[in-house]
């Protein structure tokens, strides 16, 4: 597994929807990272799923905008993630840019089949995964 121990308890506090303490422990994983592989650009020292998690937790903590800018660190490195493409719409949406969120989930939707790709995907939904392959929308044609 490529993630930090870090990452794994932030999940663990967002389940319990403990959103402020999900998100100090995202920032310790994204922290070291960045302490890892000093000379790679942000987007990719930090893994594309603590960018996606970042934007779960400031949404869910109503800082859409910040949000977006997590979920597009997240799309910088993982172009097509229809999971983060579906949240980024969802900040959009709460902030009124209804056009630009139209535009965002017709993107998500066309992007179904790259969500997360995790080793463990196929015997677990990850949190807020929402192309998964028990989930109905991943089977849509919309």
């Amino acid at each position: 597994m490529d993630h930090t121990y870090n990452f794994y308890i932030a999940l663990g506090y967002l389940q319990l929807n403990q959103f402020e303490k999900a998100k100090e422990y995202l920032g310790k994983s994204k922290e070291q990272q960045f302490l890892d592989f000093p000379n790679d650009p942000p987007e990719e020292a930090c893994h594309y799923l603590d960018w996606f998690y970042l934007g779960v937790v400031e949404d869910e903590l109503g800082n859409h905008e910040v949000a977006i800018e997590n979920f597009d660190m997240s799309l910088k490195v993982y172009k097509n993630f229809g999971d983060a493409m579906y949240y980024k719409a969802y900040s959009q949406l709460a902030l009124d840019r209804v056009d630009e969120a139209k535009s965002t989930y017709k993107m998500a939707f066309e992007n179904t089949q790259k969500t997360i790709n995790e080793d463990n995907v196929f015997y677990e939904i990850y949190p807020y995964q929402i192309f998964h392959r028990l989930s109905p929308m991943s089977q849509s044609k919309k």
